[in-house]
């Protein structure tokens, strides 16, 4: 038998290795100085009650207010959040206003598509066109008014942790195994389309996959001009669209279509300009499929 102590920030480990033969076992003691109590492991390792900490949000008022007076309104151990930890927990921050409905207003009274103050100077977390799927980082005006929501950190075991990011990473990874259901699908002519998700905008690149891993395929610019009413080919205008493929809710927005420059740039419908757009992929938009 041999013993070997190892000293580990005022605790002592004894390490007992038995041979008999060919077959070696080691077990390892821990032992507290101070307490009489000593435990046996079989990897020397001990369980971590680590926690992690995670925001909850709350609007404590509906009026708009100068910056210099929006951290009053958060009653410690509330505070007003930075504008990273807005952009990090932005669904949070929605759930706080609450939804926008189709007239523009949350039923907590927040005005259309406004912004909610950050604790950084001029700077807003701004929900463009009133969706969450546009929350953005805004930069404000010294004497401008927004909304105020507050922020509270709270302890979280830390398996709540790494159930969250797990969530989070199979949500990152649909695209791969995405799968559609026939109600999502409209038929026109010979051609079936996905209808918009209003809820979420991609990259060129990721519209493309997703298309892709439903098998499906972004649109040209010419299959898109089954989705126009009033398409004239001379100045290349539109008076309309499908709004059973394009919500009426996104009538401002833009939606994807085939490459224009590889790489760079691609077409889009351009709903608030009834016309055709070259569009930068890294850019926003909403997304249609086509088969």
């Amino acid at each position: 038998m041999a013993f070997k102590e190892v000293p580990v920030d005022g605790e002592y480990i004894l390490k007992l290795t038995v041979q008999s033969g060919d077959v070696s076992t080691t077990l390892n003691y821990k032992i507290v100085v101070g307490n009489a109590s000593a435990t046996t492991t079989d990897n020397s390792s001990t369980e971590s009650s680590n926690t992690v900490k995670v925001l909850t949000f709350s609007m404590p008022t509906t009026e708009r207010v100068f910056q210099t007076d929006a951290a009053s309104y958060c009653q410690a151990p509330s505070f007003l959040p930075s504008m990273t930890q807005l952009l990090e927990n932005k669904d949070k921050v929605w759930d706080a206003v609450e939804s926008f409905d189709s007239d523009g207003n949350s039923s907590n009274g927040v005005a259309f598509g406004s912004v909610v103050w950050s604790s950084d100077l001029n700077k807003g977390l701004w929900f463009k066109d009133g969706a969450l799927a546009n929350a953005q980082e805004y930069t404000t005006g010294d004497t401008d008014t927004y909304y105020v929501v507050c922020a509270t950190e709270t302890d979280a075991p830390a398996n709540e942790e790494a159930s969250e990011e797990s969530q989070n990473n199979n949500e990152n990874s649909s695209d791969s195994t995405a799968t559609i259901s026939q109600d999502q699908l409209v038929t026109i002519g010979t051609s079936q389309w996905l209808k918009v998700d209003t809820s979420a905008q991609k990259s060129w690149s990721e519209a493309n996959s997703y298309c892709q891993s439903i098998g499906m395929r972004i649109p040209t610019k010419e299959e898109a001009k089954m989705l126009l009413i009033g398409y004239n080919d001379v100045n290349g205008t539109f008076t309309g669209f499908n709004t059973e493929v394009i919500p009426q809710s996104i009538a401002n927005s833009v939606v994807w279509l085939e490459e224009d420059d590889p790489g760079l740039s691609a077409w889009t419908i351009y709903l608030g300009g009834n016309k055709f757009l070259s569009y930068d992929q890294t850019n926003s938009a909403y997304v249609t499929c086509i088969k």
